[in-house]
């Protein structure tokens, strides 16, 4: 006898990747540095997500915002 297992459908926030400091940098095509300096000086630069002391991460869809939103129209 088989139970049917019902499925729900994830949201976005927990399908969402995310991005160690080192990744976000890498997916960006900057070095860590050049990261650390839009984080401080771009307000517009989404906000790291701080779950320890040296736990740090970005979601992948608010880099993904970001860019979109940098680009410029021909």
């Amino acid at each position: 006898m088989q139970t049917a297992i019902a499925h729900t459908p994830q949201t976005s926030v927990e399908t969402d990747e995310h991005l160690r400091l080192k990744q976000a940098a890498n997916y960006l095509n900057v070095s860590p540095v050049t990261l650390w300096r839009l984080a401080e000086r771009d307000s517009s630069f989404p906000r790291k997500i701080k779950l320890g002391r040296k736990l740090c991460f970005y979601r992948k869809s608010d880099l993904d915002a970001w860019l979109k939103s940098r680009e410029v129209s021909a």
